[in-house]
């Protein structure tokens, strides 16, 4: 059955959905990784352990909203907040980057 039938006969709706999807950027290597011209807005930085020099938790993310020239981001966490980041230190994972995917069922 394809996508088409099943949207007509009303098993799955025509409505069209965007999902946002963050993908590694695997061409930062880790010295790349400390310094911020090497970061692009609207990069997602995910911390895969906490940071006692920020506060920042295991797991959370936070979005690049400008580039320093003093090799600092800002960046926006999930709870709105901006903190500003000096990348000489605590910085090991590499962003990920955005990729908004707009499909129906049944897309590639």
């Amino acid at each position: 059955m394809d996508v088409v039938t099943v949207q007509r006969g009303g098993l799955v709706s025509n409505k069209e959905h965007h999902i946002r999807t963050l993908v590694p950027r695997q061409n930062l290597t880790g010295a790349d990784r400390t310094w911020a011209e090497r970061y692009e807005v609207g990069d997602v930085l995910r911390y895969s352990r906490s940071s006692k020099e920020t506060g920042i938790g295991k797991g959370a993310y936070a979005q690049v909203k400008s580039i320093e020239w003093k090799n600092r981001l800002t960046v926006e966490l999930q709870d709105g907040t901006e903190q500003r980041l000096w990348l000489g230190v605590f910085w090991r994972r590499p962003p990920l980057s955005r990729l908004l995917h707009a499909g129906k069922l049944g897309d590639d």
